[in-house]
């Protein structure tokens, strides 16, 4: 892929979420189709958090993993005042920085309404493709160094793709969810 490509992909998944989210409500937003359910709720204090594992991560060794809502899975997507995806970096540099050393998801704001989330998912992922759109093409191939941990011989561009990926995949799980909202009985 180019450096182009990988713009135009985030772009294209984001606008395909955005309109699978056209007419979102509130109800469909924080629908509990099981028991136990990771969602977004409102905390003692009355902010909106999103559930995490006993490790306040939002990874988990539960099997099956919870299953997660709408809302959930917008806010783990972006959908916060203060994002955990980075975006605004000048450089691919930069935004591997950012992204091996972001802030934890404990410390990520959830909100309580669809239009809302909804709002604050487009406006993180406009900032994504932003960034990414101003990398220097030469920046993509090389490895991404020790910061990386693990993943040091990846490139930039493999992140970026893993980056999408996340947008694609969760995104189509949205759509599946309204789908079932849709269909479900009573």
């Amino acid at each position: 892929m180019t450096a182009r490509e990988d713009v135009d992909l985030v772009r294209y998944a984001t606008g395909r979420l955005l309109d699978q989210l056209e007419g979102l409500t509130d109800d469909e937003y924080l629908w509990e189709p099981v028991a136990g359910c990771w969602t977004v709720r409102p905390a003692d204090d009355g902010a909106w958090r999103g559930d995490l594992s006993r490790s306040g991560t939002t990874a988990t060794t539960r099997s099956p993993a919870p299953f997660t809502t709408i809302g959930w899975r917008l806010w783990h997507l972006g959908a916060s005042p203060t994002p955990t995806w980075p975006a605004g970096q000048a450089t691919g540099d930069e935004y591997v920085a950012a992204w091996f050393g972001q802030i934890p998801p404990t410390a990520s704001p959830a909100v309580g309404t669809a239009a809302e989330a909804v709002d604050l998912l487009a406006g993180t992922w406009a900032r994504v493709a932003d960034t990414y759109a101003g990398f220097d093409p030469a920046e993509l191939t090389g490895p991404m160094g020790p910061i990386a941990g693990p993943f040091a011989d990846g490139t930039l561009e493999g992140l970026i793709l893993h980056v999408a990926d996340e947008l694609i995949h969760h995104g189509a799980e949205v759509g599946v969810l309204r789908d079932l909202y849709a269909h479900r009985a009573g």
